[in-house]
């Protein structure tokens, strides 16, 4: 059976192309639980709800951010010295955030492991004071850090901790002077198989057109409409079986 919606855990989404945005639903042929059958209402049986909507694919990114670090310092007559530091940050773009991937490397200087596959070069640059002068200094400084990215399809858009990134841009994006990159052949997309999404015992009823029933998991507190025109599916369950339904 075709067009079932599930109108309590399963909210309704777009499919990407090459995939049917409908679940299906099969009333398996188990012996019916007795009940009167009055008002429309039909005897409670045993029910599969499939789905061809795609999983979610994670897959491996990082977030590249560089900034200048600066240092100034003003010595008075009397030799006290005033300092002020400050930072800068500077747009990454692609080349060098996938060579901070890579290599570790911030312009050169290896990147210090800070654990939970984070990774930084971080330095205060050393400024020395002249009498009734501003002596300054700086470095650039680099932060590496994994992200997982998720995505439904090979063109739909990339869930990402700065953001949501268009499903056509490929390998790499900056967004607030953060660039996250990524290889493309790790943005493996599933193809669409059919999933046992929900099962259980429902109580079937009638409507007004012939062709659309109703029925009503009340212990799950589901409540579904499908299309009772029967149709052929032709689908993988598993590598080495198709299924028809």
């Amino acid at each position: 059976m075709e067009n079932a919606t599930d109108k309590g855990a399963l909210p309704h989404k777009t499919a990407p192309q090459g995939c049917q945005p409908d679940y299906k639903m099969q009333m398996q042929k188990r012996r019916p639980i007795l009940e009167l059958i009055r008002f429309g209402i039909r005897p409670l049986q045993y029910y599969d709800v499939y789905s061809t909507l795609p999983q979610i694919t994670r897959f491996v990114g990082h977030s590249c951010t560089i900034w200048l670090e600066k240092k100034h310092i003003y010595t008075d007559f009397w030799g006290w010295q005033t300092p002020s530091q400050s930072r800068v940050p500077i747009e990454v773009n692609a080349h060098e955030c996938k060579k901070m991937r890579d290599f570790r490397l911030c312009h050169g200087k290896s990147m210090d492991y800070l654990g939970n596959y984070k990774w930084s070069f971080e330095r205060i640059p050393n400024v020395q004071g002249s009498l009734l002068q501003v002596t300054a200094d700086q470095l650039i400084n680099c932060r590496l850090e994994e992200v997982t990215l998720e995505t439904e399809c090979a063109n739909c858009t990339i869930s990402s901790p700065i953001g949501d990134i268009p499903g056509g841009i490929n390998g790499s994006v900056s967004h607030n002077l953060v660039t996250s990159a990524w290889k493309e052949s790790l943005r493996e997309v599933q193809q669409c198989k059919l999933r046992l999404v929900e099962t259980g015992i429902a109580q079937r009823y009638l409507t007004n057109n012939s062709e659309i029933e109703r029925i009503r998991d009340v212990e799950q507190q589901l409540d579904f409409v499908y299309n009772t025109t029967i149709k052929k599916y032709s689908v993988v369950l598993n590598p080495n079986s198709a299924t028809t339904l």
